[in-house]
């Protein structure tokens, strides 16, 4: 036999045309909103995957003796056989999976997890067999989403609110100074080489389970919490105010309940504190904050302010009022949500709420105030966002929401403009970043809810009393 007749006996055919054979799929319930599914790939399936493979990979393969095309399959098998099944099982996973989830009409929502997925190999002959958990979304029954009663909420600018504003800009735009000669007090900013020890009233010799060489601490006003390192501190003010340079301040707390490291939340923990400097901001004078705004006059610039906040209150009402859609949709549509699901969405919502913070303006000490706030919350917080996700998903899909790319770019221009940077600057950083599916998700979910608006039934609030 020639080597050519050899190379061709060897070689058989499948058809691209030709079906692939069918899944055998069990999906059971594990618990709320998490299924099982026992996929079962046929031994056919998988011999003309192998095949296809083989014959793939001996036209390609570069064997001496063998013209390139006409290397016999037993010996492609013999030398890359370990390699091939290799690829074809991870090949076979993937494409089963996809095939299953869409013949069962499930809609998936986070990563799927493979049982024993280290341990899937090709049998030698029988069919495969895959186990893999998903969480499910659920079915969400939508109420009549006409007329919803919503209260507009009065929007009013006072001089007072225009002098608080004026005040804060004076302490955003102010200068930071080195304090030198006194111990902390409320307001100051304390630079700190921050500890977490794992127990409650941990000594040094405990495991560290977070180091900060250098980070910022503002010490709030009596009664405010404070963050440290992004955890939530009631009584911050009392162990900070009075303290001096390289004074240690150790308080024992308990991790917040949405924190990222398992081993911090819901944890008891000791915060250790080493104050390296002492900043204060002195707020800038009244003629530097014109000439920032270029206001030719103090009246100029309340003027000024005052448009700025009349624009915030404007979006401020519409947020309350897309708020009030929010809790009357999640007030009237029963859900069971994933159990598993919950926990890990806690951290996606932290960083789409930072992102949103970002986008609206707030600076990052604002952030970070806020955030540790929401790591405080942490579930309670990750389930009712969790549930407006699925609700607002299937409104969007029964109002058919599209969002396009003129949309995403006036967006865009419009939070650049609000923070004074460029749009293709801040474009790239979103990409960067990889927030840009947070942006759109943003939009769609706001184009929901301001259809839903423009056919709710809107109330002026009464006016308060002056």
């Amino acid at each position: 036999m020639s080597e050519n007749d050899e190379g061709t006996q060897d070689q058989t055919a499948v058809s691209p045309d030709e079906p692939a054979a069918p899944l055998q799929v069990n999906v059971q319930d594990v618990s709320t909103g998490r299924k099982c599914l026992t996929i079962e790939v046929p031994a056919e399936r998988i011999t003309d995957k192998l095949n296809d493979s083989f014959q793939k990979l001996g036209q390609d393969a570069d064997i001496p003796g063998f013209r390139r095309g006409r290397v016999p399959q037993r010996l492609v098998e013999k030398r890359f056989g370990s390699t091939v099944r290799n690829d074809v099982c991870v090949q076979l996973v993937s494409e089963c999976y996809d095939q299953a989830v869409k013949e069962q009409h499930l809609e998936i929502v986070g990563d799927p997890e493979f049982k024993n997925a280290d341990d899937i190999k090709l049998p030698d002959d029988g069919p495969l067999t895959i186990e893999v958990e998903v969480d499910v979304a659920p079915q969400v029954e939508l109420p009549d989403m006409d007329q919803i009663p919503v209260t507009r909420p009065e929007l009013a600018v006072t001089a007072e609110n225009v002098a608080q504003q004026i005040e804060l800009l004076q302490k955003r735009f102010g200068h930071v100074v080195n304090v030198t000669d006194r111990p902390v007090k409320a307001n100051d900013i304390a630079n700190a080489h921050v500890r977490v020890l794992a127990g409650a009233d941990a000594d040094d010799q405990a495991e560290v389970l977070a180091e900060h060489e250098r980070v910022e601490v503002t010490v709030p006003d009596d009664g405010t919490p404070g963050h440290v390192a992004g955890i939530l501190v009631n009584d911050l003010h009392q162990h900070l105010v009075g303290k001096k340079v390289l004074d240690v301040v150790r308080l024992s707390t308990t991790g917040p309940a949405g924190h990222e490291d398992e081993r911090i939340k819901d944890q008891p923990i000791t915060i250790t504190i080493r104050i390296n400097d002492i900043f204060h901001v002195e707020p800038v004078d009244i003629p530097t904050l014109m000439e920032r705004f270029a206001a030719h006059s103090s009246e100029a610039l309340d003027q000024h302010v005052r448009q700025m906040l009349e624009h915030q209150h404007e979006r401020q009402q519409r947020e309350a009022m897309r708020q009030q859609i929010i809790d009357h949709l999640t007030d009237n549509v029963p859900l069971e949500l994933p159990e598993t699901l919950t926990g890990r969405e806690a951290d996606r919502l932290l960083r789409r709420h930072a992102y949103e913070m970002t986008s609206r303006g707030m600076d990052e000490k604002q952030v970070e105030q806020r955030l540790a706030e929401d790591r405080a919350v942490g579930l309670t917080n990750a389930r009712k966002h969790l549930a407006t996700f699925f609700i607002l998903n299937a409104a969007a899909k029964k109002l058919a929401i599209e969002v396009t790319t003129p949309e995403i770019n006036s967006v865009i221009a419009s939070f650049a403009a609000e923070q004074g940077r460029r749009p293709e600057r801040m474009r790239q950083q979103i990409q960067r970043r990889g927030d840009m599916s947070y942006l759109k998700q943003l939009i769609r979910e706001q184009k929901t809810l301001d259809q839903l608006l423009a056919k709710a039934k809107i109330t002026d609030a009464a006016p308060t009393p002056s």
